[in-house]
């Protein structure tokens, strides 16, 4: 490669699972070689700005909709929700042109976006006849977490005939594509976690303190921020109702953006669920038992303050927080589906029980807490599951493998 060649990362949000594993390709990517633009949907916090722009990469603020049905709004609200983003991105192709004047002036070589909810940078890669890799981070389709207007066959089709190359976060989020020929490449290509930090447990020891939680309690936590159903928050609370009542020396938190208002009447399903949650602790009794701890920066404190880390969602396109426990030493209660299944091994870097039975979470839990030397085992195995499996320097070569394969694919054509 004579000079480096110039990608365009699109992301669907400033902050996410899968803004996190873009901002580590970004990272790890050698300059001599690559060299990164970005575009974000919206204004990002002046945190994330100064994470951006550590990066030393161009980037720019194109707003964006996502072209996912809003499965949890009433019909009524869906039609005035469409309306209203048809509305402000003139039917969609207000993003399209943005990001294509972003692909002329940046004169970008190769498209990745990052995300299945948003097609924009895909088609104006198509449009421009420049090479595109699209990376499918959710499960998408029929029954799944994100659902469309289209059937999953046109889905499916889009997102092949749009692409040069696809990655799949893992084997789960790829049953879109089980039905079809494959004509478009295919990885899957598990996140990596930068294990560094993990190795540190002191901030996770003032984190604890700064929660008032004692050396002898044991903290079960979940990593997760109280704005999305598909987490299952409400299994955790009722896990943690069963359990305080029989080992008192057992704290409970939640690490994760607590919304403390309403934000808009068309599409506040955040903030409703947040409050459900909220009132089902109360109701409870675990107000001096559960922490909602809010918002950390810091997801190597976080996992290093952990006991025991429990993520009852089934439907996990991949799961990261779980890969980060692990590289903390903290053992994994989960769901047996969905992406955090293809990371924990069952009875050796953690449990895996029933989706959404809150009994089998309980039992699950209770037995590590009463067997600190099954945790510290666990533990152990799960950091050394995380280092050999999850490195980011295994994903920031498979994805550059996938680069070079992509535009070598396209001289020859």
């Amino acid at each position: 490669m004579n000079s480096p060649l110039r990608v365009l990362h699109v992301l669907n949000s400033p902050g996410g699972g899968a803004t996190h594993c873009a901002l580590d390709i970004l990272r790890g990517l050698p300059r001599a070689n690559y060299r990164p633009f970005l575009i974000v949907p919206s204004d990002p916090g002046e945190g994330q700005k100064r994470i951006y722009e550590s990066l030393g990469a161009d980037w720019r603020v194109v707003p964006m909709g996502w072209w996912n049905r809003k499965i949890r709004l009433s019909w009524p609200r869906r039609v005035v929700w469409s309306a209203m983003q048809n509305l402000q991105t003139w039917g969609h192709l207000r993003p399209v042109y943005q990001i294509a004047q972003c692909i002329r002036a940046w004169k970008v070589d190769l498209v990745h976006t990052h995300t299945g909810l948003i097609p924009w940078g895909a088609m104006a890669a198509k449009v421009l006849g420049v090479p595109h890799v699209w990376h499918i981070h959710e499960p998408n389709g029929k029954d799944l977490p994100f659902q469309y207007w289209m059937p999953d066959s046109l889905l499916e089709s889009i997102i092949e005939r749009s692409s040069d190359h696809v990655i799949l976060v893992s084997r789960y989020v790829g049953e879109l594509f089980r039905r079809s020929a494959n004509r478009t490449p295919m990885t899957v290509a598990y996140q990596g976690v930068d294990m560094r930090p993990f190795g540190d447990p002191q901030p996770g020891k003032r984190l604890r303190e700064s929660l008032g939680v004692k050396d002898d309690e044991v903290l079960v936590g979940m990593v997760a921020a109280l704005t999305s159903v598909l987490k299952r928050h409400e299994v955790f609370v009722k896990m943690a109702a069963q359990l305080h009542k029989r080992r008192p020396r057992v704290r409970f938190a939640v690490f994760g953006q607590v919304p403390t208002q309403p934000t808009r009447w068309i599409y506040n399903g955040s903030y409703e669920y947040s409050e459900r949650i909220r009132r089902l602790a109360g109701e409870s009794g675990l107000s001096e038992h559960l922490i909602l701890a809010g918002f950390h920066s810091d997801v190597a404190a976080i996992m290093n303050s952990l006991d025991i880390l429990v993520h009852p969602s089934e439907m996990e396109g991949f799961g990261r927080v779980a890969v980060e426990a692990m590289a903390a030493g903290c053992p994994v209660i989960g769901s047996n589906g969905g992406g955090i299944a293809e990371s924990v091994v069952d009875g050796e870097t953690g449990i895996l029980v029933k989706a959404n039975d809150v009994d089998a979470f309980a039992e699950a839990c209770e037995q590590l807490i009463d067997n600190p030397d099954r945790r510290r085992q666990m533990g152990a195995a799960g950091r050394q599951r995380a280092g050999n499996c999850f490195s980011t320097e295994e994903h920031i070569r498979q994805v550059t493998e996938i680069y070079d394969e992509v535009v070598r694919r396209r001289e020859r054509a």
